[in-house]
């Protein structure tokens, strides 16, 4: 039994970042959240001392927090941590000035051209920058609504079969699905948009992404033996 339940817990570290993709919002919050605490990214931006000393210590508590919520078998635990960290961020979001703030909406824009990741049209800046228009607006809507009502049975199949293969397949088609929504929305954009999207992204700039899919320490899940389980 406690290895069926350290499955599903594990599965659900691996899936929380792909089946937030049709939310709007990644294991930080949003994507912007994770760039913040990338070493090239804070350095791009220039951070103060202090500002990288809120998110270290924001990634170190969600970090131990895991640890012990996965170790307890605690689903809440995890819920808690993340929420606690989504409020640390952004009050740093709050602190950066209006060149930082436009630097990062940049780079994340970079990030979701090269991922495909359609909920980067959900974005208030972008919408405004994009001057989408209403059908635009409710088509996003209705492709991500879509796609996620898919994700949650897909993510619910796997955690039944029990098999944590199972989640990693799940998390491929879930990205198919939001590159393909990615594709109908941008194709959908016109020649003024598309130069608005072009200088949204600014300055070509290549994100130097942690191994491990972002995650840093204790944030990291570890596999353990199943046969003392």
């Amino acid at each position: 039994m406690r290895k069926i339940l350290l499955t599903v817990v594990m599965a659900t570290l691996v899936c929380l970042p792909v089946m937030a993709q049709f939310r709007g919002m990644g294991m930080g919050g949003d994507m912007s959240a994770l760039l913040l605490t990338i070493g090239n990214v804070q350095k791009e931006l220039k951070l103060t001392a202090d500002q990288k000393t809120a998110i270290a210590s924001a990634s170190k508590e969600r970090g131990e927090a895991f640890t012990k919520a996965r170790e307890d078998m605690d689903m809440e635990g995890f819920q808690k941590a993340q929420e606690g960290y989504t409020k640390a961020i952004a009050k740093v979001k709050e602190s950066l000035k209006s060149d930082q703030k436009k630097r990062l909406l940049g780079i994340e824009v970079q990030v979701a051209e090269k991922n495909k990741t359609a909920t980067i049209f959900k974005n208030a800046e972008v919408v405004k920058a994009l001057a989408m228009t209403d059908k635009q607006k409710e088509t996003l809507k209705e492709l991500l609504s879509d796609n996620e009502k898919d994700a949650k049975e897909l993510f619910e199949d796997a955690k039944a079969a029990g098999d944590f293969s199972k989640f990693r397949e799940v998390g491929q088609k879930v990205q198919k699905m939001s590159a393909a929504t990615y594709t109908k929305v941008s194709k959908s954009l016109s020649e003024t948009q598309l130069e608005a999207w072009k200088e949204l992204k600014g300055e070509k700039f290549e994100v130097v992404f942690p191994k491990g899919g972002g995650f840093k320490g204790k944030d990291k899940p570890k596999e353990k033996k199943t046969d003392d389980l």
